[in-house]
């Protein structure tokens, strides 16, 4: 991001506020987290097509529908057709099979703790599972993990799996098998147009999905506890146990890889905009950088783009010097004991464990440095806010 976008975009969010309270800039950062995938459910996009381009695409899908349901339409046939386009839907798992859903997966390591926390807040131990009769125990099951997979269920993961499922039926038709790229049309077209978010966990491929992640979940931590070492001695293969894992799960490591890189600038955004506030600077060094920060706006304004970037220039620098390996020593002892003072969800917590794993390797440190200056920008913007609305307040008094 440059010097321009960082003052045009922290003053886009500038809008001067009362003085807030610690309690109210949390229920912020709560509230700008709902935003993207709320508590009262998240609502699957729309598709991103024209209204003439949304008809010739659901005429496509009915038209491969014929094949499922030759009578499409007629009243003699309605409750069969129902049936048989409920059961496409439900019975939609083989797709996790298919090369286009090789690499998807939901984070094992959250959705198995996602899974045990559903199970703790019903009072029941995962464990006992095997000592339920066969239905009652596949029943506790399903609703546990589909408990777990819709918070897991972000923007992003939804467009990877509608994204994943019109490939796969642009292939299966390309390669002539029309049934099973009917069975496909009519799971996007569901999950698309009339799969509200409480029904995609239960939806056979997304529910298959989580179920595989889960899976591999529990097959991470069981490497984790059978060895502390990735790698043989020399260097150059795995140990057993984790070559065991990868070899069950092959597009494992591409996906962590992937969700790695959007957790990371995700992660990386919210620091910028105030929405992931660390903590970690004192407010007399944000106080230093206020004025600066203002004729950095004021220039901005003005259109004189290169003083503007001049004074961002000067903020990063500042910011960068306090950095010390003592005081990064510091914020990352504080970022190991944020989440028991600071309202974290999964997503940054993680993002925060990443932080403080980039800051102890040599070969990532400049990138997690970099992420503190960036979280210096978003506190200095935030309190700048705040002194906004301090004077607005006393001038309306």
């Amino acid at each position: 991001m440059s010097a321009r976008e960082c003052v045009g975009n922290r003053e886009g969010n500038g809008v001067a506020k009362k003085k807030r309270t610690k309690e109210e800039l949390k229920e912020e950062r709560r509230r700008a987290m709902e935003a993207k995938r709320g508590e009262t459910g998240w609502e699957p996009p729309e598709p991103d097509l024209e209204p003439d381009e949304l008809e010739l695409e659901r005429e496509r899908v009915v038209e491969d529908a014929l094949v499922l349901f030759p009578d499409l339409g007629s009243e003699s046939s309605m409750h069969q057709e129902m049936s048989g386009y409920l059961a496409a839907i439900v019975d939609s798992e083989w797709m996790v099979d298919e090369p286009e859903f090789e690499a998807i997966y939901f984070s094992p390591p959250q959705l198995l703790q996602r899974y045990i926390e559903e199970a703790e807040a019903a009072e029941f131990d995962p464990a006992s599972l095997e000592e339920l009769d066969e239905e009652e125990g596949a029943n506790r099951h399903a609703e546990l993990l589909s408990a777990a997979i819709d918070d897991m269920l972000t923007e992003a993961m939804a467009e990877d799996i509608l994204d994943a499922i019109d490939r796969l039926r642009e292939r299966l038709k390309e390669d002539g098998e029309r049934e099973q790229a009917a069975r496909a049309g009519l799971v996007l077209d569901f999950l698309e147009t009339g799969g509200s978010s409480v029904m995609w966990p239960r939806v056979g491929v997304v529910h298959a999905l989580g179920q595989r992640s889960l899976e591999a979940g529990w097959a991470l931590t069981r490497a984790a506890t059978e060895t502390d070492q990735i790698f043989r001695e020399d260097g150059a293969e795995l140990t057993p146990e984790w070559q065991e894992v990868l070899e069950k799960y092959p597009g494992l490591v591409e996906s962590m890889a992937i969700h790695h890189d959007r957790t990371w600038e995700d992660g990386v955004e919210a620091l910028f905009t105030g929405n992931l506030w660390l903590g970690v600077f004192h407010e007399d060094e944000l106080e230093r950088q206020l004025e600066t920060w203002e004729r950095a706006l004021e220039h901005d304004k003005a259109g004189e783009k290169e003083e503007a970037d001049a004074r961002v220039e000067e903020i990063s620098h500042y910011a960068a010097s306090l950095l010390t390996t003592e005081r990064v020593g510091e914020m990352m002892a504080h970022l190991e004991t944020l989440h028991e003072n600071e309202p974290l969800d999964p997503e940054e917590a993680e993002f925060v464990g990443l932080l403080r794993a980039a800051l102890m390797d040599e070969e990532t440190v400049r990138e997690g440095v970099a992420a503190l200056v960036t979280a210096f920008f978003g506190e200095l913007g935030l309190l700048w806010e705040e002194r906004q609305g301090e004077a607005e307040w006393e001038a309306g008094e």
